[in-house]
């Protein structure tokens, strides 16, 4: 009979970069370790499995967009470098998430990466089922979720800093937690 197999995970140590063909594949999970810098550099191919930054020092720093299921941040930084992605599932992790342009994030899931720094960046929520996030800074935030009825619940009071845009969802604002928003809040 044809037997299957999950897709490969991919450990990198170094930079890397891709043409329009690779040896990785879309779907493909992708690992960054050791302490050095690292660059990631998507060219042809945006489209990836789980991608994980399990890193001693240092950062991956984007160079292109990019869409994953999940980005697990398990230690050392992610730097967007300007670079915006999608995320199908959860962002999370004990490590950082650190954005530096005006880039979108755009979450499916739930963001739990311990560490964010927002820069000027967009981050739109817009799963399907209900999303959770910690108490971060956002300097906008949007939420755009599958149904009225869907929630996104803070667990500790967020700040954002430009522009909340509520189209689509319920915010939970939680008991006894205070939420700054020092710009608009626009709901639609």
């Amino acid at each position: 009979g044809v037997q299957t197999c999950a897709l490969p995970i991919w450990e990198f140590q170094g930079d890397l970069g891709f043409s329009s063909t690779s040896l990785v594949q879309n779907g493909d999970a992708i690992y960054f370790s050791q302490g050095a810098a690292q660059s990631f550099s998507t060219g042809g191919l945006t489209s990836f499995g789980q991608i994980t930054v399990g890193k001693t020092a240092g950062a991956v720093s984007l160079g292109g967009g990019l869409t994953a299921t999940s980005i697990a941040v398990s230690s050392g930084t992610l730097n967007t470098n300007g670079s915006s992605i999608v995320v199908t599932g959860n962002l999370s992790g004990s490590g950082s998430l650190v954005a530096t342009g005006s880039e979108t994030i755009t979450i499916g899931g739930s963001m739990s990466v311990t560490g964010f720094t927002s820069g000027s960046s967009t981050v739109i929520f817009n799963g399907s089922s209900d999303s959770a996030c910690l108490g971060y800074s956002f300097y906008d935030l949007t939420m755009d979720l599958a149904t009225v009825g869907t929630k996104l619940a803070p667990s500790a009071g967020i700040t954002v800093t430009h522009r909340f845009t509520q189209t689509k969802g319920t915010f939970v604002g939680g008991t006894g937690l205070t939420h700054k928003i020092a710009g608009d809040w626009d709901s639609y």
